[in-house]
């Protein structure tokens, strides 16, 4: 199809499309042995630049593309073969999905500095820390976590579901809401924290330190 292509080399190359607009580039391609686990440190063989052929032992290879972060990333294509005297044409553009994060901001609101999608397998897919842009992934289900101005991890959502092709727009504002903590108009209090709990648990939802 249009995604894995393969012509006549006298070599086993591989080259990968540049994943292009409105797409974020990837910081990395990262070529791995198929069956490698993604958990933690793994061996790449392989790191090929956008475009440019590279000579590959002959086997099945799992591409993955990386983000700025460099904890986060995805499987672009799995069992991929490289055979003797041809060449692999991988078109990324052709294989992901998009979720445009929406740049917005409201008063009152915590700064969302930083946005995790992790997959079924607690993964970290793709992770961002700049809105109003278009993150490539693979087509399937996340669940969304956003990093605050003061290092608080918030849940944003479950069951962002992409699919290949279609660019899906996600606005973090959309799926927050807050409480403000006003002071007393009573005698002063020595206030060190308010935390919100989920209800029937001691579960932090989210911590006011200051009025």
């Amino acid at each position: 199809g249009p995604a894995i292509q393969t012509e006549s080399s006298a070599l086993p190359t591989m080259t990968i499309d540049a994943v292009s607009a409105p797409y974020e580039p990837p910081a990395e391609i990262d070529v791995v042995v198929h069956g490698t686990s993604l958990r933690g440190a793994y061996r790449v063989k392989y790191r090929p630049k956008p475009g440019v052929p590279v000579v590959m032992d002959a086997g099945a290879y799992d591409i993955l593309l990386k983000s700025a972060n460099s904890s986060a990333g995805f499987v672009l294509a799995s069992n991929v073969e490289v055979k003797e005297s041809t060449l692999t044409r991988i078109n990324p553009n052709a294989l992901v999905g998009g979720i445009a994060v929406e740049a917005v901001t409201k008063k009152g609101f915590p700064v969302i500095k930083n946005l995790q999608f992790v997959d079924k397998d607690n993964l970290i897919a793709q992770a961002t820390d700049k809105l109003g842009v278009v993150l490539p992934i693979a087509p399937g289900s996340y669940e969304v976590v956003g990093t605050t101005a003061d290092n608080r991890h918030v849940k944003l959502a479950e069951g962002v579901a992409v699919s290949q092709g279609a660019i899906l727009k996600f606005d973090p504002l959309g799926q927050m809401a807050a409480i403000v903590v006003y002071m007393p108009t009573g005698p002063k209090l020595d206030m060190k924290a308010v935390d919100a709990l989920n209800a029937g648990t001691n579960q932090v939802a989210a911590k006011a330190e200051a009025w």
